[in-house]
């Protein structure tokens, strides 16, 4: 469930700059993610959507019509009634 990662993302696959890391950790380790802050707190996007219980198509779908990312995030999502 793990693989090798590069402690810095800049330098080599050399034994100082890498340890395992599960697929959760090297996703929110890439350089093109967006951090947001919320409350204080700022994390990527994809763990706010998981935080919040909204998909990311959601989030994008809202940035588009206008909102900001923290309303697109921070927004309850309408229910359906029957």
């Amino acid at each position: 469930g793990h693989s090798i990662e590069r402690k810095n993302g800049l330098g080599n696959y050399e034994p100082g700059n890498c340890v395992w890391a599960d697929d959760l950790t090297q996703a929110a380790n890439r350089s093109n993610n967006v951090n947001v802050t919320i409350d204080g707190q700022t994390r990527i996007v994809a763990e706010w959507c998981r935080i919040y219980g909204i998909s990311r198509f959601t989030v994008n779908s809202r940035i588009r019509s206008g909102m900001s990312t923290v309303e697109a995030i921070t927004t309850p999502l309408l229910r359906k009634k029957k």
